[in-house]
Order: C-alpha cells, then structure tokens, then sequence
C-alpha cells in the first residue's frame, strides 16, 4: 500500500494544510464511520470531506483505488484487504492497541486527539418487560459462552474481542454513547428519530 499516509498525524497534517481537501468515506450517512470522521475532524480541529457509500464493499474497494483518502473499519469488514496488502491500517480507534493487531497503534499513539474512542459493540437486546430473572440468566449464559475457547478462537478470526457487561452497565454505557453520539449527530444535522 503506498498511501503517503503512516499515521493519523499524517492524514490530520494533509487535512490542516488543505482543508476540505482530505475524503473519508462511510458506509451510509449517519453510520458509525461517518460519526467517528466527524468526532476525529472535531477532536483535530480539521475539516474534511465525507463521501458517503451504499455498502461497505464499495468503500473499502474505493480506499484500496484510492478514490478515498481513508475510513473507518474492523478486522472483519477491511481486514481481507489489509491482509492483502490493499490498505494499511493507520490506527486503532480506541484506547488501547488490539491484541489482534499489535502494530497498529491508537489514534492518541499516531498523532490523534489523546481521548478518542469509537470503539463498537454489539448487544444482545430483549423485548422491554423481559422479566429481569430471564435478562440475568440470558446475560450470565451469554458471558459463559462468550469464556469457552472455541468461541475465543473464532473471536479472534475475526479481530474482534469478547465485551461483557452487567445489564446495569451496559445501560450506562449505551445512554453515554447515546448522548456523546447525539451530540455529534446534531451538530451534522442529522435526525436522530
């Protein structure tokens, strides 16, 4: 991959020297990558352009053309084409490095804004009134599947790593990143209904 980009500091340096100038994509308005290229732009104090796409397959293949300057990905989604040499993951975009790919430094680490996190997750969710009995045992099965080595292993495939939480903190945590991504909707003017 010969992007003249080896870090977050040098995509931010581009994108301060020609503001504007620097393409992001995402896999649709609103999206997780878009959110997470308007918190990096705000954190940074830079402007640049968003492209929006229908599908991830298109973005990722538009970064490896060089069509775009950069995204958002996971292991799972760019990965193939990391691994192939068609795109170079620049940073981690959460707290600390993955133990899947130690290399690959954190936003902080590579020239970003030190408290950048956009980090996903997903959640097995019940309909409200689930009995909190039910919840409790469906929550402590899930962490105990989510221990056995097979499914590790398979986790690991995909560069992604086991999260569990108590009900009450995920909650939290999902009305914390409600309000923080809220926020960064709003100042898009995107709907958030």
């Amino acid at each position: 991959m010969d992007s003249p980009f080896r870090g977050t500091g040098d995509l931010l340096q581009a994108a301060r020297a020609k503001p504007g100038s620097v393409t992001y994509g995402s896999w649709f308005v609103g999206s997780p990558g878009h959110i997470g290229g308007a918190m990096l732009e705000q954190g940074a104090g830079v402007e640049m352009m968003h492209v929006p796409y229908k599908d991830m397959g298109q973005l990722y293949a538009a970064v490896a053309n060089k069509e775009l300057a950069w995204a958002f990905g996971s292991g799972g989604s760019a990965g193939p084409l990391q691994r192939a040499g068609k795109v170079r993951y620049l940073a981690v975009s959460a707290p600390r490095r993955l133990a899947g790919f130690p290399d690959v430094p954190t936003i902080a680490e590579s020239g970003g804004p030190a408290d950048f996190d956009l980090a996903g997750s997903v959640a097995l969710l019940a309909p409200k009134g689930t009995p909190a009995a039910v919840a409790d045992k469906i929550q402590r099965d899930v962490a105990q599947v989510l221990r056995d080595p097979e499914v590790l292993k398979r986790y690991d495939a995909m560069f992604y790593e086991p999260y569990v939480l108590e009900r009450a903190e995920y909650v939290k945590e999902l009305a914390d990143e409600t309000r923080r991504f809220g926020q960064v909707l709003k100042r898009l003017n995107i709907a958030l209904d």
